[in-house]
């Protein structure tokens, strides 16, 4: 079992002691930053109350977007198949923004849960803000637990490390241990893959320095200030190690992300470049050689994403929010436009699609009148989808590569990927779609693009510094 957290230590305790029990409770709430913490407890409430071949009949998942009263009590009335135990999971549902009624009746509900009911909330992309002054508080409490999972202590953070260190076969003393917590941040929730990383290329049993051989550092573009951060800690590293610094531009990052997800994929092939600081269309012509085909004029699409969701209050950043708004919502119910730049067919531009819902959005306040948020964030992510597939496809079937790429945040948005897929089926281009987990910003990526950079013969000197502009032509 994982280490205590050290906020909310109770509700952790409780829960550990359930599980250890195999007597789950009958209603659970789990928030906090420490989400690998967070789902190592979910899958093991999964693993105790669905074991069996009829799992699946016995978990019930409720979308947010579909909570009620009365959506909960149909889950809720679900008596459990060849089982003791059923499961209801509510993700990302704001209790206490819910009505004074519904609020009531939640309460109501959760202090006559069934016995054989073990319901829990998750909190992953919004947080969880109990307001102790209501009823539906006091029925949590007493029916319930809440669990924080909170960033750990660094004594037993380090344990927590080398513990699984010696589950891959290999050694850390505490002193490492407690440097990479230093690197990757003290949560488990970003030192779990490069443990995993580490133990898999490690030469021996025992974790050292020599087992670096370089160090890759994002040095363009971004903003400037995280940039030279990083730059300067990375030269540093390298200096210290003795081992080469590797210069890597942050958007061929974020296209190397295919190459971890598609070993197979390679250039050359065209690759779309969508996120919240870069919105293009590349030649991918080799691994460390590029040309841009098309770019947005403007605004980039993930910035008009964010943008956005500010302005609609849903959010920031704004590309999931806005994303899991949109499912379901119609996207005919608001006309939004579709720039075209004159001259130039493979270039965008987003400011006057990002103005329209904004306007949109100050006429509705000021007029009283209550917006389609579904609607509209679903009309807004086809009008951004239309803007970028009809381009990709176009500069894919001018270059006659037959394969199409996409990199970047915005990669992740639900209505861009499905229309690729269909824009590449009819064309007969094979599509690479990054995995979610490596869409945004990560090391990964960076590694992964140094690699091929390291092998091209390119290094970087302790005069490097850091750029908030770059073209991906120049690396």
């Amino acid at each position: 079992m994982p280490p205590k957290g050290k906020a909310d230590t109770a509700g952790y305790q409780q829960l550990k002691k359930d599980l250890s029990a195999q007597a789950p409770g009958k209603l659970y709430i789990l928030h906090g930053e420490e989400t690998y913490l967070r789902d190592y407890c979910l899958n093991q409430l999964k693993e105790l109350i669905l074991s069996g071949g009829m799992g699946t009949f016995n978990f019930h998942e409720i979308p947010a977007k579909e909570m009620s009263p009365r959506r909960l009590e149909e889950a809720l009335d679900c008596l459990p198949m060849m089982a003791q135990r059923t499961l209801v999971q509510v993700t990302d549902f704001d209790l206490f923004k819910a009505g004074e009624k519904d609020r009531e009746a939640y309460a109501k509900l959760f202090e006559e849960l069934p016995d054989y009911v073990c319901l829990v909330f998750v909190y992953d992309l919004i947080p969880y803000k109990g307001d102790a002054r209501t009823k539906l508080a006091g029925a949590i409490k007493r029916s319930g637990v809440v669990v924080n999972f909170a960033r750990q202590e660094t004594g037993e953070l380090v344990k927590w490390v080398r513990r699984r260190f010696r589950a891959l076969g290999k050694d850390i003393d505490g002193n490492l241990a407690s440097e990479l917590i230093f690197l990757c941040g003290d949560l488990m929730t970003n030192l779990i893959g490069e443990i995993e990383k580490i133990g898999a290329y490690a030469k021996g049993a025992q974790i050292t320095r020599a087992d670096i051989d370089a160090v890759a550092v994002t040095y363009a573009p971004g903003l400037i200030g995280a940039l030279l951060v990083g730059v300067n800690f990375a030269k540093s590293a390298a200096y210290a190690l003795g081992v080469p610094l590797i210069p890597v531009h942050h958007t061929r990052g974020h296209i190397a992300a295919n190459y971890i997800t598609h070993p197979e994929l390679e250039p050359p092939f065209v690759c779309l470049c969508v996120s919240g600081g870069n919105t293009m269309i590349v030649d991918v012509q080799d691994y460390t050689r590029m040309r841009i085909l098309g770019a947005t004029r403007d605004d980039a699409a993930g910035e008009c994403f964010d943008k956005v969701a500010r302005v609609l209050g849903i959010g920031y950043p704004g590309g999931a929010p806005m994303d899991r708004l949109a499912q379901g919502g119609d996207d005919t119910r608001y006309e939004l436009p579709r720039a075209h730049v004159a001259d130039a067919p493979l270039d965008m531009s987003f400011s006057g699609l990002k103005t329209a819902v904004l306007n949109l959005a100050h006429n509705a306040q000021q007029k009283g009148e209550t917006l389609d948020l579904p609607g509209l964030a679903a009309s807004f992510a086809a009008a951004v989808s239309d803007t970028l597939v009809p381009r990709t496809m176009e500069a894919a079937k001018r270059l006659g590569y037959g394969k199409v790429a996409v990199a970047g945040g915005v990669a992740a948005n639900t209505r861009i990927r499905a229309d690729l897929e269909r824009a590449c089926r009819r064309s007969g281009d094979k599509l690479y779609l990054p995995a979610l987990s490596l869409c945004g910003d990560n090391g990964a990526m960076i590694g992964c693009q140094a690699y091929y950079e390291y092998q091209a013969g390119r290094r970087a000197g302790l005069d490097l510094n850091a750029y908030a502009t770059r073209s991906i032509e120049l690396g």
